[in-house]
């Protein structure tokens, strides 16, 4: 099972990654910004991503979250800020609100490799 970590904090995202490591998640990839999420998933095969609504490069995480969707992968979106997101009503999803235990995070990221 594969892990897409999107989250341009460098802390959440070492918080996470290392969580997922002592879970013996393989396959975890971490990306900032919506270029290297999008690269990452033409290219790979995720079980389930956690996408922060606001990377880098601005608000993108939406965008992100809706290809996610579309492929039918479990997605978890992290916000700091907002405590919905409008653009994904449609799209199935898990929200979390920062700042979150990052073993919690994990846990719901988890739920995906069950259905994979």
């Amino acid at each position: 099972m594969s892990l897409l970590i999107c989250e341009d904090d460098f802390l959440i995202a070492l918080e996470l990654s290392e969580e997922a490591d002592r879970r013996s998640i393989e396959g975890v990839v971490v990306v900032a910004n919506s270029d290297d999420a999008l690269r990452a998933l033409d290219g790979g095969d995720f079980s389930a991503a956690i996408v922060d609504l606001h990377l880098a490069d601005g608000r993108s995480g939406p965008q992100i979250a809706r290809r996610l969707a579309d492929r039918n992968i479990h997605t978890v979106i992290l916000s700091g800020g907002e405590l919905h997101c409008d653009e994904l009503a449609d799209a199935a999803h898990i929200f979390i609100r920062k700042p979150t235990p990052a073993d919690i995070i994990i846990d719901c990221a988890e739920l995906g490799f069950a259905r994979a």
